[in-house]
């Protein structure tokens, strides 16, 4: 829905990276062959109508995680990168809406599994 501004910023900043979050499309969705166009490769790991994540960068990655280890979740919200030199983590935390409810005690178990995974 943002291509054409994602798309513009990237020809104006020309950022080594650019992490996006709630891209709510799946995979075979993702405009890879535009991004790749514009001189970026591009990680990601979609679903449609919510979450997702997708990582834009000038070079490619040698290994690609999309999820927690030890964490199943069927929401996309987790993509690492790893480089010789470099990690690029991008995550989508959850909103836990209300303290109390079913969607905050899934933001802290997620947050539980985030915080093993980095620590």
């Amino acid at each position: 829905m943002r291509l054409s501004q994602v798309l513009e910023w990237l020809t104006l900043e020309q950022p080594d990276v650019f992490a996006l979050q709630e891209t709510k499309i799946t995979d075979d969705q993702f405009p890879l062959e535009v991004i790749e166009a514009a001189g970026y490769c591009a990680h990601f790991s979609g679903q449609p109508s919510y979450n997702g994540v997708a990582t834009l960068t000038k070079r490619p990655a040698s290994m690609i995680a999309t999820e927690l280890p030890g964490y199943l979740d069927p929401e996309r919200r987790v993509l690492v990168q790893h480089y010789s030199d470099l990690v690029i983590a991008n995550f989508y935390v959850p909103n836990g809406v209300a303290i109390g409810s079913d969607k905050y005690r899934y933001k802290l178990e997620w947050l539980d599994a985030l915080r093993a995974y980095v620590g």
